[in-house]
């Protein structure tokens, strides 16, 4: 969870961690003990080049700016005992919620 612009932004990890369709969704609300509302569509999924984001985490960069940082798979090398690699990737927030920009 992350607090940006009086907003309390939860990103999550869903689905079947054992195949391609994990991905890491996300919700806002006012409070941090809700409602939440959950935005529309994952905010990451699986593309040719990773495979099941998951484990998602906020961090704020050197020069102040959120970014998400989350492991993944190669393609034909998801579960256990397989190499994850440790990705990042910038976040916008706004009234409507969280992006990838």
């Amino acid at each position: 969870m992350t607090k940006q612009a009086e907003k309390y932004h939860l990103l999550f990890a869903a689905n079947d961690f054992a195949n391609s369709h994990y991905g890491i969704g996300a919700a806002v609300a006012d409070s941090p003990l809700g409602p939440y509302r959950k935005l529309d569509g994952p905010l990451l999924r699986s593309t040719p080049e990773w495979v099941g984001p998951r484990h998602p985490s906020v961090a704020i960069d050197p020069e102040g700016r959120p970014r998400l940082f989350l492991h993944t798979y190669f393609p034909g090398r998801l579960g256990y005992k397989q190499f994850r690699a440790l990705l990042t990737v910038p976040l916008a927030f706004d009234e409507r919620g969280v992006r990838v920009p």
